[in-house]
């Protein structure tokens, strides 16, 4: 017994039935299963545009320590190769 004929009031009777086709079913089936074949290609599309982005910002950040390093060394070497030389000079106590 069907929720249909079991909700029947006293005196009505069911004159018709009606079942859908399977067609319906398994075009419904199929368009689950591909929505959901869509949407898992769009999430892997998204995260493989949107994953190397932190990647990238990590490379210019060690780019940049590394340029700030060899400026520090650089100036340091330069700087000890033209600093000033200075001569020898005589101790008070050795002058005559």
């Amino acid at each position: 017994m069907s929720y249909i004929e079991r909700s029947l009031g006293s005196g009505e009777k069911l004159i018709a039935r009606a079942h859908f086709h399977w067609w319906y079913s398994l075009k419904a089936w199929l368009a689950l299963i591909f929505l959901g074949v869509f949407i898992i290609g769009i999430i892997l599309t998204l995260a493989g545009l949107l994953v190397p982005i932190p990647l990238m910002a990590l490379d210019l950040l060690t780019g940049a320590v590394q340029a700030y390093i060899f400026a520090v060394l650089a100036t340091v070497f330069i700087g000890a190769a033209v600093g000033e030389r200075r001569k020898p000079s005589a101790s008070p106590e050795s002058k005559p």
